[in-house]
């Protein structure tokens, strides 16, 4: 392929969306989180415990205590992107979908972290 065909197959690849959940390996409990880019909301989660600035103060400070090695950050489930291809907004179907996982994870006795 040509420079100018990678670039618009890259131009017209959509990132992943979904849900995102950081998992405490040691206690089993999790933070979700929406995200229109898991790959980079995964790298800005990371990035955020990393300097201590993470917007869940419990979750921050587990992380401190006990280290980057006894946390998993994985992707549990994607949203599909609809069929019209000028929609940009799907916000609405991110947050019934954490509402869904979140109330799923607390049917199985699950801790969640919160904001």
């Amino acid at each position: 392929m040509d420079k100018k065909a990678l670039k618009q197959q890259y131009e017209s690849t959509r990132p992943e969306m979904g849900i995102l959940r950081i998992r405490n390996l040691q206690n089993d409990r999790c933070y979700l989180a929406a995200a229109l880019d898991t790959r980079a909301a995964a790298n800005s989660h990371r990035f955020r415990l990393d300097l201590g600035m993470h917007e869940c103060k419990e979750l921050q400070d587990e992380y401190a205590s006990i280290g980057l090695e006894l946390f998993m950050i994985d992707v549990i489930d994607t949203l599909p992107y609809g069929d019209d291809p000028l929609k940009t907004d799907y916000s609405a179907e991110l947050d019934a979908l954490l509402k869904l996982w979140q109330e799923r994870l607390e049917s199985e006795g699950i801790v969640l972290y919160r904001r």
